[in-house]
């Protein structure tokens, strides 16, 4: 019976760590050397295009920059009309020009969830960026910019996208997020009873 139980046990084990085991995902545009750089300062940007699909944890954020500066990467959340929300951040500093990757760990991995964006705060801009036409032509494509041209650098701070100024930049950023998927409550519920299942069954065999 003992036996029966343990191998039970170990079967159900090993279930929820295939589940933990789900691949990881990178959200975001290539990260290259574009060329152009923002020359403004203090703004915040969220690009519409960078949408996270799966729930999970970010542990790995990768930007291509232009110099040494302090960048907020964060995650918002649709709100309704021209309004997103501020989720969550990592505050970073870059080392120079070039290909910058920051590790996330432990209690400062911010939890992604489905539907939500990336978007970033520079106090100075360093983040690379190319581009359709003019850099300045800023009447389309996916990323917004603040209406109050103000940093959003405060969790439930509420972003208004300039809807009549900057609606949209035809700009493509380098950067990407890479998120670890988190499994679904109901998932673990219904492994957890498939293993006391399991075990029921055996209990009844020996």
């Amino acid at each position: 019976m003992k036996k029966g139980f343990l191998a039970s046990l170990a079967i159900g084990f090993l279930m929820l760590g295939m589940v933990g085991q789900s691949s990881a995902v990178t959200i975001g545009n290539s990260v290259i050397d574009r060329g152009g750089i923002d020359t403004a300062t203090n703004f915040t940007m969220i690009d519409t295009n960078l949408m996270f699909t799966e729930n999970g944890l970010i542990d790995e954020w990768t930007v291509w920059t232009n110099g040494g500066s302090t960048i907020y990467l964060q995650t918002f959340e649709y709100i309704s009309g021209d309004q997103y929300k501020l989720t969550g951040q990592n505050i970073v500093t870059t080392a120079g020009v070039g290909l910058n990757t920051f590790a996330i760990s432990g209690v400062d991995q911010i939890q992604a969830k489905i539907g939500e964006f990336i978007g970033w705060t520079n106090p100075v801009g360093t983040i690379e960026f190319d581009y359709i036409g003019s850099p300045t032509n800023l009447n389309t494509g996916p990323v917004l910019f603040d209406v109050t041209a103000n940093n959003i650098t405060t969790v439930g701070d509420i972003f208004t996208a300039n809807s009549s100024f900057l609606a949209g930049l035809n700009r493509t950023y380098s950067i990407s997020a890479n998120v670890s998927p988190t499994p679904e409550p109901a998932t673990l519920f219904l492994l957890g009873f498939g293993v006391l299942g399991l075990a029921g069954v055996s209990r009844k065999r020996e």
